[in-house]
């Protein structure tokens, strides 16, 4: 195993600090849920791993058929940025579909409050009202 430069480790520990402290920052003010936070922590936790045992990742990278290791690496960052975007992609979407249900259940109620606060909307009494309960 090849001995790893101080001022990567240096580096690698400034920039997990620098990472764990904006993800405190961001769930103290409610910007992040915990489900998130114990996401990027565990990604935070693992460039920490693969900077202190890199052999595991170069044993990967070569069974993966990659001649540098660096190259590996790269790939297998842009599957997993590939992955998240595919995670956002699908939780906008179905914020938008939760977004149209509200403002067409909003505008219904509204629509329907002003016609009968305008008197134009017919309501019924007796055993038409209550066939429209049921």
């Amino acid at each position: 195993m090849s001995e790893i430069p101080f001022s990567v480790l240096g580096f690698t520990m400034v920039f997990v600090a620098c990472h764990l402290w904006l993800l405190r920052r961001t769930v103290q003010r409610n910007l992040m849920t915990q489900n998130s936070l114990l996401f990027w922590f565990a990604v935070a936790l693992a460039l920490f791993l693969m900077a202190l045992f890199p052999a595991p990742m170069i044993q990967l990278t070569s069974w993966l058929g990659f001649e540098i290791a660096a190259n590996g690496v790269f790939f297998l960052a842009i599957g997993f940025l590939m992955f998240l975007n595919l995670l956002q992609s699908l939780e906008i979407s179905r914020l938008n579909r939760m977004i149209l249900s509200l403002t067409q259940a909003y505008s219904l109620k509204m629509c329907l409050s002003e016609e009968v606060e305008a008197g134009s909307f017919p309501v019924r009494h007796g055993e038409d009202a209550a066939e429209l309960g049921s």
